[in-house]
């Protein structure tokens, strides 16, 4: 195949596993420094127990919605190749799926950068691309691993690969009740300028984020442990 000699050639020079690694941290910067100095539109700080993560890239609010917005766009774009590469490691049927779609997510994660919730409607598409798309990437990758005859990844992270997926659910499908979550990600309602101490959707959102990373992260680092690149 064409594009896995390309990736070949590719992780020679760097190799895979840093591609995700590299991900985490940027995305991980772009969340953390523009977080400390962000002001709200009621002079408050931003907390990840009541704000969106996309309030962190919101133009003429956040101080640093650049940093962020760069940051998704760089983020993402080096978890496109981790996804593949790592569908590519694998090497079967079932991951080549989980590459495919990790790459579609990845792409929301770049648009959600380059439009934040300024831009309302692209925005909202781009964001559950990267949800829904980040949810199926996990539940699949984890199943290739069990079905990789050459255990070629401990079955560990395919476990931890569904508690990620749980969160990712619900994120998605928890009943909010009317207004919450389609209020805060469809019409920006009540729920943003009420802004109680503690918001579950919003905690969920977090915590999907939150443990993807964490998901790719440890991968990247046992892989570079063990130094395991795609060949």
């Amino acid at each position: 195949m064409e594009l896995k000699s390309k990736f070949k050639k590719l992780f020679e020079k760097v190799p895979l596993p840093y591609w995700g690694l590299i991900s985490i941290i940027i995305l991980a910067i772009g969340c953390i420094i523009p977080s400390i100095a962000y002001t709200g539109t009621k002079g408050e700080s931003y907390s990840f127990l009541n704000h969106a993560i996309s309030e962190l890239g919101e133009l003429g609010v956040s101080e640093l919605a650049i940093l962020f917005n760069i940051c998704l766009i760089i983020g993402g774009s080096f978890a496109f190749i981790a996804f593949l590469g790592l569908a590519f490691y694998i090497d079967n049927k079932v991951a080549l799926v989980a590459g495919i779609i990790g790459a579609v997510s990845s792409v929301g994660g770049v648009l959600v950068g380059f439009f934040p919730m300024n831009y309302l409607i692209p925005h909202y598409f781009a964001a559950m691309t990267f949800f829904f798309g980040g949810m199926l990437t996990v539940a699949i990758f984890s199943i290739s691993i069990v079905l990789d005859k050459d255990k070629k990844i401990h079955w560990i992270f395919s476990v931890l690969g569904f508690v990620v997926v749980v969160f990712f659910a619900l994120f998605l499908f928890y009943p909010y009740g009317e207004s919450s979550f389609r209020g805060a990600f469809g019409t920006l309602g009540e729920l943003f300028y009420q802004r109680p101490d503690f918001l579950l959707p919003f905690f969920f959102e977090w915590m999907t984020l939150i443990t993807i990373m964490i998901w790719v992260g440890i991968l990247s680092i046992v892989f570079i442990i063990q130094d395991i690149n795609f060949s």
